[in-house]
């Protein structure tokens, strides 16, 4: 990694619209070529870099081989895959900045803000209306990934309905409130208010950095992210703060069903990096000088940028922003703007403003994909600082409409952190002891206890110990090059590897897909091999009885089909083949348990081209 005083940088080399930028890492800062493309759409997290990567230790955490080894996190909350730390510091950082009730909520975790849109959305539909699925909504200009998860898939259970400004259907329908909005930074109200609409608040930037907290939210549904508040987008975490038990009980098993569960080393990090930001807002907590409050950092970056991006705009008459009121900040104590994540860019000129901006060699996203005009674009105001500084000197040299006397002056952003001490890591304590069970204690053999094999990881003592620090995992990526670009390199050489050395499979020639467990790949295959302009006739999906529970078998008819062939079979344990074989069908190998523990390897598994394998 990069020493501590430095960033990882993005080099814009070649690329056009649509394409990542190729993440690089650089122990100077980057000068980037005057005519470099700056991609200014889905923003960088890792402009908050610089604040980790000063706390040292503070935010490290460590991970020995036998932690993890259980799905369960405490199997008497609602949430049971919820580390009981994560759901602490939760509930004390949204008590510290004063945005949300937390009494009262039962709070569901999920990876990333998506699965839990989705998971919101699996438990307020109907499943026995599926001639009539709940229609979704939200106002123009709504988040561009809403229309996406309402009809992912085609489930029958919800559909996309577009603006909540026309929609005039009855029924249920649900409606999504953004406030902060993405992409506009507007504060939102619900628009449609019928009788039997349903809203879902998401709250993602509702912290100090971004707008002023006037108090704290309470809403029957809220959501937030992890990556928005603190950066740490490459950890995928995310909570929903559910009023009534049903439906958070609902959510639950969505994301039961989906990725069983939610990372257990994941969560404990965002427990961590939460605790150290709700210790850095605390006087008495925080040592002096050395944990600056993180929300006056980020609060004065966005601030720096919001007031480069109006000084160009001021004079130049081709682009206008939207105005923001002063607003009295319960956490700061004082009266302040609002300084978004997005700037709302509107061209005053009769062109595309993306179109315009694409001239410069600067890649943002139109209005269109927000259900708004093309004379609209998004900037992401958190790039890196050479970056947005590039971007504002770019448009800066603009000859047209701009006066050159009162051109505004381009200035280095420069925040001083003080110097931090090391923190120390918790120590990982564990009960070495037998557990003695009543005689009459009730067995619970159903889906088995991955700590079985505890034994073993914990005689390797720190051999498996990996330690994440606070800068870590800021960014989406792990290699944009890469098919799937959130791959650890590392990861893919070791399953490479151990194929390899196991002989139960063939690696070479084929692509590495990696997903939250076997239940989030099986639906990426489905989704994969379905046709999504054949609504109609949904494909059938079967699978040899007995089959695995998660499994439903559908009969079969004529046309295209896949089977899921689970090999060894789990419940029976057989060695399977396919059944069917008719001409249009396609193949799934579940290869869970082809490995030496469970059955003899005879050879590796190598099928056609319409097989995936999940391990």
């Amino acid at each position: 990694m990069c020493g501590p005083d430095q960033a990882i940088v993005i080099k814009c080399s070649k690329c056009s619209s649509g394409v990542v930028p190729e993440a690089t890492e650089n122990n100077s800062r980057l000068n980037l070529p005057a005519d470099s493309i700056i991609n200014l759409d889905h923003g960088d997290p890792t402009m908050y870099e610089s604040y980790w990567r000063k706390l040292g230790n503070m935010c490290t955490v460590m991970f020995t081989g036998y932690q993890s080894l259980s799905y369960f996190a405490n199997p008497k909350n609602l949430c049971w895959f919820l580390e009981p730390k994560l759901e602490e510091e939760i509930k004390k950082l949204h008590n510290v900045v004063g945005n949300a009730t937390v009494e009262g909520y039962h709070i569901v975790v999920g990876t990333g803000s998506s699965q839990l849109i989705q998971a919101v959305l699996y438990a307020l539909s109907d499943p026995l209306n599926e001639a009539n699925p709940i229609s979704v909504v939200s106002a123009t200009p709504y988040y561009s990934s809403y229309s996406e998860v309402a009809d992912f898939v085609r489930s029958g259970l919800h559909k996309w309905a577009g603006d909540a400004h026309t929609f005039d259907k009855d029924g249920s329908y649900i409606e999504m409130v953004t406030s902060p909005n993405n992409p506009d930074g507007a504060i939102r109200e619900p628009v449609v208010n019928k009788a039997q609409g349903m809203l879902v608040h998401d709250l993602a930037y509702y912290w100090p950095q971004y707008t002023p907290i006037t108090g704290p939210a309470d809403y029957d549904i809220m959501l937030f992210t992890v990556s928005k508040c603190t950066g740490h987008a490459g950890s995928r975490i995310g909570w929903a703060l559910v009023r009534d038990i049903n439906v958070a009980r609902k959510m639950v098993k969505f994301i039961e069903i989906n990725t069983i569960g939610v990372s257990k080393e994941a969560q404990q990090r965002a427990a961590k990096i939460l605790e150290v930001i709700s210790d850095s807002c605390s006087q008495t907590v925080r040592p002096p000088d050395q944990l600056d409050n993180f929300f006056e950092y980020g609060q004065h970056l966005l601030t720096e940028r919001w007031k480069k991006l109006k000084d160009l705009v001021k004079f130049n008459e081709l682009f206008t922003l939207p105005k923001f009121p002063l607003q009295y900040c319960n956490f700061t104590g004082d009266f302040t703007e609002a300084h978004p994540a997005f700037a709302w860019m509107k061209c005053e000129e009769e062109v595309d403003c993306v179109k315009l901006l694409r001239g410069h060699k600067i890649l943002t996203r139109s209005g269109k994909r927000f259900g708004s005009d093309q004379k609209y674009a998004r900037i992401s105001m958190m790039s890196r600082d050479e970056e947005f500084d590039l971007f504002v000197q770019r448009l800066s040299k603009r000859k047209i409409k701009i006066r050159e006397d009162v051109r505004p002056q381009i200035e280095a952003i420069v925040i001083k952190c003080s110097k931090c001490s090391s923190g120390v890591v918790p120590e990982a304590t564990e009960n070495n002891s037998r557990l003695n069970l009543p005689a009459d204690s009730t067995i619970n053999l159903d889906h088995g206890d991955p700590t079985m094999y505890e034994s073993y990881w914990r005689k390797l003592g720190n051999m498996c110990t990996v330690m994440f620090t606070g800068y870590q995992s800021l960014s989406y990526f792990a290699n944009p090059k890469n098919l799937c670009w959130f791959l650890e390199p590392k990861l893919e050489e070791e399953i490479k590897k151990l194929h390899n050395v196991v002989g139960n499979a063939t690696v070479e020639g084929y692509h590495i897909v990696v997903g939250t467990g076997s239940s989030q790949l099986i639906q990426a295959v489905l989704y994969a091999l379905s046709d999504p302009l054949n609504e109609a006739n949904p494909i059938s999906v079967v699978s040899a009885t007995p089959y695995y529970s998660v499994m439903h078998t559908l009969l079969i008819k004529m046309g295209p089909y896949i089977e899921m062939v689970t090999s060894p079979n789990n419940p029976d344990g057989a060695i399977r083949e396919p059944v069917v074989n008719k001409a249009q069908g396609m193949l799934v190998h579940d290869l869970a348990y082809y490995w030496p523990q469970y059955t003899p390897i005879t050879g590796p598994a190598d099928y056609d081209d319409y097989a995936i394998h999940s391990f």
